[in-house]
């Protein structure tokens, strides 16, 4: 028997599966601002600060601080792709675990998804990519408008109570390009690899006393980050962290999503359902600043 099309039920089930399984649970878009485009390739500029702001006298003219391109960074939009085929075997013996076939493929799609946004902070932690200031993300050689250069990382060491104040103090005080205070990317999240690694800073964070001490110190630390675990992120003993969205620029530009790329045919030769699904988009870092790592050992 010729089939020309996919029963209704069993499309809009296989579908939902799909995208919903997609969808679920997804980190990348906690951490990177998501965004829409309708371009292939396209620049994403950065721009030097200003200098403070001066005394004047009431007949004094203004002194004008030239704002300079800073670098560019080049987003390229990737596609990825895959497709399921049901037998027509399946078809007539297993039409109960088809939905099994969709949440299969949209787990996979999702795998790829949270793993190139994954690997932005991972090439950063190991120092194998650089973006538009010519360092690494995570770097101690960000150079500053007026001279100097600041950092955003840290050398390895064992999580600690003490060491997790000193990265955030050191977070905190990282100036702007033109090495001015920002108090506008304090640290929000930081990012983990696994549960164990959660586990510990847990007791960091949610200890109204300081952890592994025993005179009864208050924790200045209780409840001022937010953990996300991540499992896409390695090594096991490295962690990152953030500044709110909003405050910095780690960007993923979607030009079609999950739910967008999704069709489904018939096999003309072997009558097999197939579904497809395909997604545009590309990640990166457009600047810094917002962001620390600390790698692993």
């Amino acid at each position: 028997m010729v089939i020309t099309s996919i029963p209704a039920v069993y499309d809009a089930n296989v579908r939902k599966a799909i995208v919903d399984r997609v969808k679920k649970e997804t980190v990348y878009d906690k951490i990177f601002n998501v965004k829409g485009t309708t371009l292939k390739t396209f620049n994403d500029v950065s721009f030097s600060g200003t200098g403070i702001a001066e005394d004047m006298t009431d007949d004094q003219k203004f002194n004008f601080d030239v704002i300079n391109q800073d670098y560019t960074n080049t987003y390229t939009q990737k596609k990825i792709g895959l497709g399921l085929a049901f037998s027509e075997q399946s078809q007539m013996f297993d039409k109960l675990n088809i939905c099994k076939g969709g949440i299969a493929l949209g787990r996979s799609v999702r795998a790829r998804i949270e793993q190139d946004h994954a690997n932005i902070l991972i090439k950063g932690l190991l120092a194998t990519q650089t973006w538009g200031d010519g360092v690494a993300l995570f770097s101690a050689g960000h150079k500053l408008k007026r001279g100097g250069t600041a950092s955003n990382t840290h050398a390895h060491a064992d999580m600690s109570a003490t060491f997790l104040k000193e990265v955030i103090a050191l977070m905190d005080a990282a100036p702007d390009r033109a090495g001015l205070v920002d108090d506008s990317r304090e640290p929000k999240f930081i990012i983990l690899p696994d549960e164990a690694a959660c586990q510990g800073v847990r007791e960091i964070l949610k200890s109204s006393l300081i952890a592994g001490v025993t005179d009864n110190t208050i924790n200045i630390l209780r409840d001022s980050l937010t953990i996300i675990k991540w499992k896409y992120i390695t090594p096991a003993d490295c962690f990152i962290l953030t500044s709110a969205k909003e405050d910095h620029e780690l960007n993923s530009f979607f030009s079609k999503k999950p739910d967008a790329g999704l069709k489904s045919y018939v096999n003309n030769e072997t009558n097999a359902w197939c579904w497809t699904i395909s997604v545009l988009y590309q990640c990166g870092c457009s600047d810094w600043r917002g962001t620390y790592g600390v790698p692993g050992a």
